[in-house]
């Protein structure tokens, strides 16, 4: 009976005898990513990195010649396709020969995790202030275009901005809610939607968010049952949507509102609100959670940006709540009573123990207010030693 050790090793070089080249294992690959769940986005950009942007002759190299080196030829490449373009062959790259390894068995040169991903500086994403967002929020309320389908379409941007920063859905996942789902978020606040990958998650609103959504379908007269439709009284659609923000930006520079214009984007709506919960004290696992994001490193890395103007307001007003004088005199009063004598002339003083200086060390935090049910029995202990003491010395 042949040991299943020996099996491995032979479906490995059965495997290696398949797979001769770099790119024999295309086809096969693309339908794992189907098999997988991926969505198509995805999926095509798999395939424009490896069959287009990878150069022809690394395509053909054998798979036994390959070299840790060789990712450097792939980052030149994808340099012609836009900042992220190294970082995104690089990771092509890697997603293939874990596949080639760990799901057909393939023995390579080296581990795919070996390869490192180069880092891109990223640019700052942008964020709205508090302030800016209140101005947007109210700019689309008091502005309205004269004609029926003007305001029908600012009516449903309306919702649609709401919504965006109200839940922290992406562009695609807000497209894709339906109006029958309305009775379900207006009763428990939440619903279910289609996240990455085709499953499915929950999705909290908030208050604002549902009441700006009641007034939108209260003004609709269409039967969609889109929750967002356009003008026509259809669903909306991605590019219809951001061919809005497109014509807003536009008119907001001509009002002088140049800052919020270019950070106009429905991404940045999520990323606000990433920030604006973390800020006022979320716990980073309910913004990962918020946020749908498989790892909290992703929410930190991209969606959490420090601002700079508030972090030195808190970094001062918290160091300015510090009584430094008062703990001193506290300090001073309560370490004099935790000594003892040690001769009856009193000339000679014994500290205490390292457990009762850790206990006095604890006494500086600013928070803490010494009782007779806080204090330690060593402590009180103590106490009552130099009671004793002082009435034999008198």
């Amino acid at each position: 009976m042949i040991a299943r050790s020996s099996l491995t090793r032979i479906s490995g070089l059965f495997g290696f005898m398949m797979y001769k080249r770099f790119n024999d294992g295309y086809e096969k690959y693309f339908a794992f990513l189907e098999q997988k769940g991926r969505n198509k986005k995805t999926i095509d950009e798999h395939k424009r990195m490896l069959c287009y942007i990878f150069p022809k002759e690394f395509q053909n190299k054998k798979l036994k010649n390959l070299l840790r080196t060789d990712v450097a030829l792939l980052e030149e490449a994808g340099r012609n396709h836009g900042v992220h373009g190294p970082t995104r062959a690089v990771v092509a790259f890697r997603r293939y020969l874990d596949f080639l390894q760990t799901d057909c068995n393939i023995k390579l040169p080296f581990y795919w995790r070996d390869v490192k991903v180069p880092i891109i500086k990223e640019k700052e994403q942008p964020v709205f202030e508090d302030y800016e967002l209140a101005t947007l929020f109210q700019i689309m309320e008091t502005t309205e275009s004269g004609s029926v389908h003007g305001r029908r379409m600012s009516w449903t941007m309306q919702a649609f901005f709401e919504t965006l920063f109200g839940t922290g859905l992406r562009m695609h996942e807000a497209l894709s809610l339906k109006l029958s789902q309305y009775d379900e978020i207006k009763d428990s606040g939440k619903t279910k939607i289609l996240r990455k990958g085709k499953k499915e998650r929950e999705v909290s609103f908030s208050d604002r968010a549902i009441e700006k959504l009641n007034k939108y379908i209260e003004k609709r007269n269409d039967r969609s049952d889109a929750m967002f439709v356009n003008s026509c009284g259809e669903p909306l659609i991605e590019a219809t949507a951001k061919s809005y923000f497109q014509r807003l930006r536009i008119k907001l520079r001509e009002a002088g509102y140049e800052e919020i214009a270019k950070k106009l984007k429905s991404h940045t709506f999520r990323r606000t609100l990433a920030t604006y919960l973390l800020e006022h004290g979320a716990d980073i696992k309910a913004v990962q959670s918020v946020m749908d994001h498989e790892s909290e490193r992703t929410t930190i890395r991209h969606y959490i940006r420090v601002n700079k103007r508030r972090a030195q307001i808190i970094h001062r007003s918290i160091l300015s709540k510090i009584p430094f004088d008062e703990l001193a005199k506290r300090y001073k009063e309560i370490n004099g009573r935790a000594m003892v004598r040690t001769t009856s002339n009193g000339g000679q003083w014994m500290s205490l123990d390292e457990q009762a200086s850790e206990e006095l060390a604890s006494l500086m935090k600013p928070d803490l207010n010494i009782t007779t049910k806080n204090k330690s029995p060593l402590l009180q202990m103590y106490q009552m030693l130099g009671k004793l003491l002082m009435q034999g010395n008198s």
